[in-house]
């Protein structure tokens, strides 16, 4: 064989050594296409996913930050009622010991008045009967002052409680909305 001869074969089986290349390549190509089409999708609905997570990350924390504002609120509020009760029992005890020293100075006036009267008296039954008439007096004087001072008391306790009891209602109120 000729040397002209020798190349011709080789020359017929390079194409068809070629061709299955080509269709390789083509092959190759169209799965990179399509790989790339199946990667650009799972991006897609990762970034949706991750798109989605986020929005609820968001949503949650609104709902906590605004959970922990009316929380803020409402010991906010609790702290003010307490102070405004404190007020009301502080400014009611303080007419209540003013009305007590008022009563106190009147009595030992009375007393002290009886016991003059006392001591300038005559006979044994005039003694007798002014020191009745001061028993009487102090007695009489301690029952209707001390009903009135258990009163008032009671008055200033319920009127400073009052400002609880509406806080106390209004969570309640609040719990059972939530609820």
């Amino acid at each position: 064989m000729s040397e002209a001869e020798n190349k011709a074969p080789k020359a017929e089986k390079t194409n068809e050594t070629v061709r299955p290349f080509k269709s390789a390549a083509e092959a190759t190509t169209q799965a990179a296409e399509h790989a790339k089409s199946a990667l650009h999708g799972v991006q897609e609905r990762v970034a949706g996913t991750v798109h989605e997570f986020q929005g609820r990350v968001t949503e949650s924390f609104n709902e906590a930050s605004k959970a922990a504002r009316e929380a803020y609120e409402f010991q906010r509020g609790a702290v003010e009622t307490m102070i405004e009760a404190g007020r009301i029992y502080g400014e009611g005890l303080q007419g209540l010991v003013t009305h007590a020293a008022n009563v106190n100075r009147a009595q030992f006036e009375e007393t002290v008045s009886a016991l003059r009267s006392l001591m300038t008296t005559r006979s044994f039954s005039e003694a007798v009967k002014l020191q009745t008439e001061l028993a009487r007096a102090v007695t009489s004087r301690a029952l209707t002052e001390g009903s009135k001072m258990v009163h008032d008391y009671l008055s200033v306790t319920e009127k400073a409680v009052a400002p609880l009891t509406a806080k106390a209602e209004e969570a309640a109120q609040k719990i059972s909305k939530a609820a």
